[in-house]
């Protein structure tokens, strides 16, 4: 026998698939989103980045949110990444990112997700500038003349940088020492650099009369604590002028301090030493360390120095002669 399939007759057997599908139970998941803030570039060599944190996805499911930064267009997380975070709760986070290269950099914000992995924000640049040396001296940066104690040693010819100053270049590393001796024979000397931990080495045919430069036989990272770098003084016969010195005037207790027989002294020299050191980010990008001498002197402080010595203020019977080169 032959149906004929009426139109009637089609609904009322397609009526109960459609009522089927239209039950379907449908699913919904939710997906981490987060929006890339601002960066604010707040040193030669490091950024400030913030983002958002829209939605953190379903409940316990975040992995870790933060930044992927890279000199290529469209940084992922193959590229480099800083991780700020893991909870699962929405807002505002940060991270500071240092020792960059100079050039154009490109970051955007993300959220990674056990479910649905990676989620990312527009793709935002900031640039780093190249910058020539930096100067934050004591004193004019120039040999001016040339001083000596009138006792045989070991001294040490010190500089105190305070941690506040310090704090653009915390992860830099020393890479090398320079110092202004005014007479090498007999005497010798090895440079000192003091933070937490102390680094010293000895200095091998030093030139009189002129700028030594000596390289470190390894990096003296810097971290955020005070910094004294000086030179032990040996053998220095009576009369001897091996230490050299600015034209003044001191920044008293920062650019004249002395350290000898177990105490630290302010030297009574109206005089900074000739001692400067070269630091370097972990990009190699150098740059030279000191105090401005534009802003006025900084008044000598109660605190410690050299961190096996106590301060004092009693000043050392020295001599200078008018003889050093510039």
């Amino acid at each position: 026998m032959k149906i004929k399939f009426t139109p009637l007759l089609f609904f009322i057997l397609l009526f109960p698939a459609l009522l089927f599908q239209s039950c379907r139970k449908i699913d919904l998941e939710r997906v981490a989103a987060v929006e890339t803030g601002t960066a604010e570039v707040s040193s030669n060599s490091s950024v400030k980045l913030t983002g958002v944190i829209i939605d953190a996805g379903e409940p316990n499911d975040m992995i870790g949110y933060g930044f992927v930064y890279s000199t290529n267009p469209t940084p992922t997380n193959a590229d480099r990444e800083v991780v700020t975070g893991n909870s699962s709760a929405t807002g505002a986070y940060q991270s500071t990112i240092t020792n960059l290269a100079p050039g154009t950099w490109y970051f955007r914000a993300y959220a990674n997700t056990s479910s649905n992995g990676f989620a990312y924000g527009k793709v935002m640049t900031f640039t780093i500038t190249q910058q020539a040396a930096v100067e934050l001296y004591y004193g004019t940066g120039v040999a001016d003349d040339i001083a000596g104690f009138d006792f045989p040693g070991p001294y040490m010819p010190l500089l105190y940088f305070d941690k506040a100053d310090l704090q653009p270049y915390i992860g830099f590393m020393v890479v090398s020492f320079s110092f202004f001796p005014g007479s090498v024979n007999p005497e010798s000397f090895s440079i000192y650099l003091e933070q937490t931990t102390f680094y010293e080495q000895n200095v091998t045919s030093p030139i009189a009369g002129s700028w030594n430069e000596i390289q470190l036989n390894q990096p003296f990272i810097i971290n955020d604590a005070n910094l004294y770098a000086g030179y032990w003084v040996y053998n220095q016969p009576f009369n001897s002028l091996p230490c050299g010195i600015d034209a003044g005037p001191a920044y008293n207790g920062f650019g004249n301090l002395i350290f000898y027989d177990g105490a630290l002294y302010s030297s009574g020299i109206n005089a900074n030493w000739c001692i400067k050191l070269k630091i370097a980010n972990m990009k190699g990008e150098q740059i030279e360390i000191s105090l401005d001498a534009s802003s006025p002197p900084p008044i000598d402080k109660d605190k410690p120095r050299v961190s096996h010595a106590n301060k004092s203020v009693l000043p050392l019977i020295y001599s200078q002669s008018k003889n050093a080169n510039q």
